[in-house]
């Protein structure tokens, strides 16, 4: 027999066993030991139990002594056979039905004993039999070694959860992070410490936000304000500044954390890097911006272009009705010259709009700019140096020649220019007109999103000139924006640039610092075409004619002017103010008309759509379109359709009679 004392000793020892630690295969390895040796038990066992999906109960062995301890037969067929649902109500039925303990026909006993709401505590006593003081005993040590496992429990899931939450924060690709409420760091992830440029949390720690990492001081007064006011910020656009000084735009997403007094004391969130997207929705923005631009530019220039062909053409007939020394000859030939450099200004304004017409031939780039090199070595000043730096074995391009010589011309001009305006002394000036081809990929197009993946060569001029800074480069292609003196620039040079690369899907970048120059650089796409398509000139002089003409227009200012010009030439012409009248006089003419002139644009009925209905009935009848505006009737992007006779306004009395004279001409 063992004493009162022996016994409070044994209970003392197991209940220090308990407890050992918070890994609970650990802690049952150091307990179940003890009870074991403590009680004299042959052999034991800890089970936790689980319910399956089937609703059935899992008992998983935590770890036993012996380690391939047979457990008693009644224990498993009563898991197996019993459904729970997890309550305690049926858990507690569950272990009802299990006898405290089992006698084997070999004369040993076993105790199957509950760990409240965790598992079960099995013992194998061998022959001895606990009196109730010992079953009673076990019974409280038991409690207490259910809440020790549950603790671990418990401990396992939350170093899982943490793991999983540290793993989270140290993998994440967006900036987390928390903050004090005076402006540091408190931590951050690595991938904030990648964003910003420091190498260490210890370094960022040092920081402060206001002044090293906000780009303007009053936005970090306005977020804290702003985060006052609501407790949290979602999505808030911040401007901030790298340690190598580069800046940076981030949305942030962030709540405030208030200690007990209900004061903030930290801020706590996400930040997100987002200026390469805003980089793109930039360019996007100037790019819609240019078309709007181009849009109304274009309708200008077309509404200009219906009173300059009255203008330069009354002007035109009345000096061929005035002699040379007549006192107005003088006054209308300054009208007229007017009127031509108004004609400029609007074919740089279509340039720009993309709304010019033009014709395609398949040229070696390299060869264009040698053939007007004498033109652009005029243009600039005798100390500046032109170096040409031409690749080899370039594709040919489509391009209309008289376009490229356009670009050339203003781009030249533009270096002249900025070089002009460099005041030091011995400065060597120079420009450099380089030729070269590049591929574009999905890469190079996802982040350029005015360009098209394909084969381009480029074509760059570069000078060390004045440059230019960030606001200038954002306008430089808009149209009548000039950094020149008042009256000594039109500011459309750049904008018709623009406009013709654009108009042959190709790309125009500028690269410029200020006090150390500009570069143009233009990407055009090559052809695999073969050979060169050569325009037969038409000649101005005055031709006369004999044949029928229908004039169509809507604009009758521009009707009437043509037609008494015409009709003074001694054609026999009829003229009709849209589409639907000249139908009629069609039906009703006889003989019928042996050329028909129509503008393109007109309301109702349009060029297009009535020359259709006419050849329903004369498929033979002979045309000649007539627009100062491109649509796509008979233009694609402003490339004019094979075997279409067209005239651009504002035309001369000379062109107007050299076309009609030719295409009637034709067989």
């Amino acid at each position: 027999m063992i004493t009162s004392a022996e016994r409070i000793q044994i209970f003392y020892e197991i209940s220090m066993s308990i407890g050992a630690s918070l890994d609970l295969r650990k802690m049952v390895k150091t307990a179940l030991p003890t009870y074991l040796k403590k009680l004299n038990c042959a052999a034991g066992a800890v089970f936790k139990l689980t319910k399956e999906n089937n609703g059935k109960l899992e008992y998983q062995k935590i770890y036993s002594i012996p380690r391939n301890i047979e457990i008693v037969k009644n224990f498993k067929e009563a898991c197996n056979n019993c459904s729970f649902s997890g309550d305690n109500e049926e858990y507690r039925k569950f272990l009802s039905i299990l006898p405290n303990s089992f006698s084997h026909s070999d004369g040993q006993s076993s105790h199957i004993m509950n760990l409240p709401d965790f598992g079960i505590l099995y013992l194998s006593t061998g022959q001895q039999n606990f009196d109730d003081y010992i079953v009673n005993s076990i019974i409280q040590l038991n409690i207490k070694f259910a809440q020790s496992c549950k603790a671990c429990v418990q401990n396992e899931a939350l170093q899982k959860s943490e793991e999983k939450f540290r793993r989270i924060f140290e993998d994440s690709r967006d900036v987390i992070f928390i903050s004090s409420e005076d402006g540091h760091f408190l931590d951050i992830n690595p991938a904030g410490l990648r964003l910003f440029g420091y190498s260490s949390l210890n370094e960022i720690k040092k920081i402060d936000i206001s002044k090293d990492l906000i780009k303007n001081s009053a936005d970090r007064k306005a977020y804290q304000k702003y985060i006052k006011d609501k407790g949290f910020v979602k999505d808030y656009e911040l401007l901030l500044k790298k340690k190598d000084g580069s800046e940076i735009t981030v949305l942030e997403t962030s709540t405030a954390v208030y200690d007990a007094e209900k004061n903030i004391n930290a801020y706590r969130g996400i930040m997100r890097d987002i200026t390469e997207r805003k980089r793109m929705e930039s360019q996007l923005a100037q790019s819609q911006k240019m078309e709007s631009i181009g849009t109304l530019a274009g309708g200008v220039a077309h509404d200009f272009n219906n009173l300059l062909t009255i203008i330069n053409g009354v002007a035109e007939m009345a000096l061929l009705n005035l002699d040379a020394g007549n006192p107005l000859h003088k006054d209308i030939t300054s009208i007229l010259m007017a009127g031509k450099r108004a004609e400029n200004l609007t074919s740089q304004l279509l340039a720009f709009s993309r709304k010019q017409i033009y014709k395609l031939e398949i040229l070696d780039i390299n060869q264009v700019i040698y053939s007007i090199d004498k033109i652009l070595c005029r243009l600039i000043d005798e100390d500046i140096e032109i170096k040409t730096v031409f690749g080899e074995n370039l594709p040919d391009i489509k391009a209309d020649n008289s376009q490229l010589e356009q670009i050339f011309v203003n781009l030249i001009v533009n270096a002249r220019d900025a070089l002009r305006a460099v005041e030091k002394p011995d400065f060597q000036k120079k420009i450099t007109i380089e030729t070269g081809q590049i591929f574009f990929d999905k890469d190079y197009v996802s982040k350029h999103p005015d360009s098209r993946e394909g084969q381009y060569i480029f074509i760059a001029f570069s000078d060390n000139g004045i440059g230019m800074d960030e606001q200038t480069k954002e306008k430089v292609f808009e149209p009548f924006f000039t950094t020149k003196e008042k009256y000594k620039g039109t500011g459309l040079g750049l904008s018709m640039v623009y406009g013709i690369v654009k108009q042959n899907n190709g790309t125009v970048n500028v690269y410029s610092e200020p006090g150390v120059g500009t570069s143009f650089k233009i990407y055009w796409p090559v052809t695999e075409e073969a050979g060169n398509v050569e325009e037969s000139a038409i000649t101005e002089d005055i031709l006369y004619g004999n044949e029928t003409i229908l004039f169509v227009e809507d604009e009758e200012e521009v009707c009437r002017f043509a037609s008494k010009s015409l009709a003074s030439l001694g054609y026999n012409v009829s003229k009709a103010y849209n589409g639907r009248k000249a139908l009629e006089l069609i039906k009703n003419n006889s003989p019928k008309f042996d050329l028909i002139i129509t503008d393109l644009i007109m309301p109702e009925l349009n060029g297009k759509e009535f020359i259709d209905k006419v050849k329903e009935s004369f498929s033979d009848v002979k045309v000649i379109y007539v627009s100062g505006y491109t649509d796509n009737h008979i233009v694609n992007n402003g490339l004019l359709e094979e075997g279409v006779n067209f005239i651009h306004k504002p035309y001369s009395i000379k062109t107007l009679a050299a076309t009609v004279r030719r295409v009637l001409d034709e067989k």
